[in-house]
């Protein structure tokens, strides 16, 4: 019982963590809006290369992309090397940190994309981006349960599901 009370209290500071990276991604595109739209005049690009803004957005297009490739390595290093529901429900919590702090940074590029060129559009666009990434991505009891081994395919789960690639015996 104490047991599955550390793995629920694990969800629940996740995701109050992920919360507050989503939040800051709103900020971030609130943010860009009023600088640009109240307080500073649009520069333009000015002084940067032309395709310099057109890189930033593949960089950041591949950063999502990148986000739940390393936050599904880290879960199975992680899960691997786990000796207990406690770490490998840690170690969950390390990879979605990792991963929401990466789609994060799609929006911090949409908001210097914004500041440089003057156009919002770019942090409002990354910023969707981001949060959409954030939704799929959104810490779940299930997929933590099935890592713990309180789920379906988890060591000691439903074995009519299959092998938990993830179950290292």
């Amino acid at each position: 019982m104490r047991q599955q009370q550390s793995v629920d209290a694990v969800l629940v500071q996740l995701q109050v963590v992920c919360a507050a990276l989503a939040g800051a991604v709103l900020v971030y595109a609130i943010l860009a809006w009023l600088l640009l739209g109240v307080v500073l005049e649009p520069a333009g690009v000015g002084g940067l290369p032309a395709p310099v803004p057109g890189v930033l957005a593949v960089l950041a297009a591949a950063t999502l992309i990148a986000a739940p490739v390393v936050e599904r390595g880290l879960l199975q290093r992680g899960w691997a090397g786990a000796a207990s529901p406690e770490d490998r429900a840690a170690t969950y919590r390390t990879a979605k940190v990792v991963g929401f702090a990466l789609r994060e940074t799609v929006a911090v590029v949409g908001l210097v994309l914004a500041l440089v060129t003057g156009r919002a559009g770019w942090s409002g666009l990354l910023s969707l981006a981001a949060l959409l990434a954030m939704a799929l991505a959104w810490p779940r009891a299930a997929d933590l349960a099935e890592g713990t081994g309180g789920g379906p395919g988890g060591p000691g789960g439903d074995p009519g599901r299959g092998p938990d690639p993830l179950d290292p015996s």
